[in-house]
């Protein structure tokens, strides 16, 4: 299990330093543009619940002592949806500890879902599973 980053050498981004999860659940990796830097987190969440505040408190704490919170772009697999319009099918969505818990680190951070502020009444899935009948 792991994550990665693809950078292309064409790109003019030069990697700085990286940091990864022991557990490999993700990256993050400091580049170099020019004068400015940015940082770019990967992760792939774990979906065992028991797991999942410990995961959350983790990567919180390292974005706080590893990253410049106003120059990270996260992206990956958060193994859950954060609102309703988000769920088809399966168990009716409700809110779990480890939903609150990412909602409430974007709000420490003063983070920000890009897709739900572009696209804020738009249903779209990243996971499917036809035999269950569920989108995520």
């Amino acid at each position: 299990m792991g994550v990665c980053m693809l950078l292309s050498v064409n790109s003019g981004f030069s990697l700085s330093t990286v940091h990864a999860d022991r557990d490999g659940r993700y990256i993050i990796a400091k580049f170099n543009i020019g004068d400015e830097q940015l940082f770019a987190i990967n992760i792939h969440a774990t979906n065992e619940g028991a797991e999942q505040e410990l995961f959350i408190r983790n990567l919180g704490a390292n974005l706080i002592s590893k990253t410049d919170i106003t120059k990270i772009i996260i992206t990956g697999d958060w193994n859950g949806s954060l609102f309703p319009k988000d769920k088809f099918g399966g168990l009716r969505w409700k809110e779990t500890n480890y939903r609150n818990s990412i909602i409430d680190l974007m709000e420490e951070l003063d983070l920000v879902d890009i897709y739900r502020k572009l696209y804020p009444n738009t249903k779209a899935f990243t996971y499917e599973s036809k035999s269950l009948k569920l989108k995520n």
